[in-house]
């Protein structure tokens, strides 16, 4: 945080700007380009893929014992150089390229591959490409109670987003959603199978660029299989950070990935598990919203997915509604260091500006019609936090999550330049700024007075 910034005025500078400075930092150390809330859960996820790695028996049997073996193959391995060439054999596939966008990296950083956690590092990349059903299934099973946890905040919010459709006086004739959320890309009923599927791959603990080619074979055939290949895609997005909307068959999926530290944990305070991953759910069940609002009727095979048509009085006010997030948007630019700023497409970025305003919306009531937590919020776990109300450490917690930094102003202005053109997310300080300035109970919380930039004399609201 940097409270020399008014939040009435810039609330993303004042939630993000001490993290930034922080970042910088760190970003010149390592010349990485950037860093957001996703590159820390990005670093989490890796240590725990090691320590998955590190915790498996050498003497392990079945499917984990071949893991073990080319884990250890590759922690141990002392080619480098061979294994570059690997990697970028000419004409090889995409799945063939075995560092991908690691490969940079790996150039600049050589040297770094003595130290033994550096080449854990890159060995946990390696093997998340080579063996993503079995780190699949080891991560799933490490996770249980964070993926629980997760759902019960997210079902929260999908059945405050119900009532909300049902009861909203705009919305005379009722909506019934039939979205469901979910969070397991992938289930491993018996696992026995994988034992038996892995028991002929032959390994070698010494020889890593031998174990990569008898891999790489095996997974070719394995993939060749209609039913196993569609198994190891859905694997593939365990480790990944997302939340996305499916419009068929109408549910919201949030990967295992996306609900770690530092962003989510079952022991935080629900202000912090409802303004993260509350508002991300809420955010995705905008999209499913407007679709039912916007009386979608998409037919895939048997399924019909809208079963009850919106009144042209629902339709007419919704678009009102989004006119007013289209007009709004497209008034704000986003600041550019040492130019002008670039001005937002509101028509281009509409239905997730849409989605986010529902989403804090939702979440927000869920929350406090949810808080089964006492007033002194955090005062005693967090006595740095002693100085906010809970509604105060909401919003803050909402905003870190959209904390970016970049390596110097040239990255900044390439790819903020790059975002307004062709990504239909607003930037992070924009998301921040139109969420935030519709929602009086934020203005409220921080005493915004009437005509500050977070609390205008016209707000977009939906419920």
């Amino acid at each position: 945080m940097d409270e020399s910034f008014p939040p009435c005025e810039d609330f993303y500078k004042y939630a993000c700007q001490g993290w930034i400075k922080g970042k910088v930092a760190k970003l010149k150390e390592t010349r990485a380009k950037a860093a957001t809330r996703t590159s820390d859960v990005s670093k989490w996820n890796e240590r725990s893929i090691i320590a998955l790695l590190d915790a498996i028996q050498t003497s392990s049997p079945g499917a984990e014992g071949k893991l073990k073996q080319f884990y250890t193959s590759c922690t141990t391995n002392t080619r480098w150089t061979a294994l570059i060439n690997y990697a970028q054999k000419p004409n090889d596939s995409q799945e063939r390229n075995i560092l991908g966008k690691y490969g940079d990296w790996l150039y600049d950083r050589i040297a770094s591959f003595l130290i033994a956690h550096a080449k854990k590092e890159l060995c946990s990349f390696i093997l998340q490409s080579k063996f993503p059903l079995l780190l699949a299934k080891l991560f799933l099973e490490k996770n249980i109670e964070i993926i629980s946890s997760a759902a019960e905040i997210s079902n929260r919010v999908l059945q405050t987003v119900k009532k909300s459709v049902t009861s909203a006086p705009w919305i005379p004739t009722p909506i019934f959603l039939n979205t469901t959320i979910e969070f397991v890309p992938v289930t491993f009923d018996n696992p026995g199978i994988l034992d038996e599927l892995y028991s002929s791959l032959p390994l070698d603990s010494n020889d890593l660029l031998k174990n990569l080619e008898q891999v790489d074979k095996f997974n070719k055939l394995q993939e060749s299989s209609a039913h196993l290949g569609s198994i190891i895609t859905a694997a593939k997005l365990t480790l990944t950070q997302n939340a996305t909307y499916h419009l068929v068959p109408d549910f919201v999926f949030v990967t295992p990935g996306w609900v770690q530290m530092p962003r989510f944990h079952p022991g935080f305070l629900d202000v912090f598990k409802f303004a993260n991953l509350g508002v991300t759910v809420g955010h995705e069940l905008g999209h499913a919203v407007m679709t039912y609002l916007n009386g979608v009727a998409l037919e895939n095979k048997t399924q019909v997915f809208v079963h009850a048509e919106p009144s042209e009085i629902t339709k007419d006010v919704f678009k009102e509604k989004c006119d007013c997030v289209e007009r709004q948007y497209s008034g704000y630019k986003v600041h550019l260091p040492n130019k002008e700023g670039i001005r937002i497409n509101g028509t281009f970025t509409l239905r997730d500006n849409v989605a986010d305003i529902i989403g804090m919306e939702m979440a927000f009531k869920s929350w406090v019609d949810n808080d089964i937590e006492n007033s002194s919020y955090g005062k005693f776990q967090f006595p740095q936090l002693s100085r906010f109300t809970k509604e105060q450490i909401f919003f803050i917690s909402w905003a870190q999550e959209w904390c970016e930094a970049f390596e110097d102003d040239e990255t900044e202005t390439t790819r903020l330049t790059d975002q307004v053109t062709y990504d239909v997310h607003s930037p992070a300080s924009v998301r921040v700024l139109g969420t935030l300035s519709n929602f009086k109970e934020f203005s409220d919380a921080f005493h915004c007075p009437v005509g500050a930039r977070y609390n205008p004399s016209e707000r977009c609201r939906f419920f």
